[in-house]
């Protein structure tokens, strides 16, 4: 009776402690999807494939004018 009552002890603690590494687990993919997208995000602004908002600093908008100054 007593090995039994011992076993399901660490069987529940077993399970307990899969269910925070599937909690973790879960976070770890989480963060990795997002900073996928955030770089992804970032590197397509920088490349200017992807102006989310207009750049007012002077030096953007001098380079921007070279360029379509350059492609035309």
């Amino acid at each position: 009776m007593r090995d039994t009552e011992i076993s399901e002890e660490r069987l529940q603690a077993a399970y307990q402690v899969v269910e925070y590494l599937n909690i973790l687990l879960r976070f770890f993919i989480a963060m990795l999807v997002f900073l996928l997208v955030f770089t992804m995000l970032m590197f397509l602004h920088y490349k200017q494939a992807l102006s989310i908002w207009p750049s007012l600093h002077p030096y953007h908008t001098i380079l921007k004018e070279e360029s379509n100054h350059f492609f035309k």
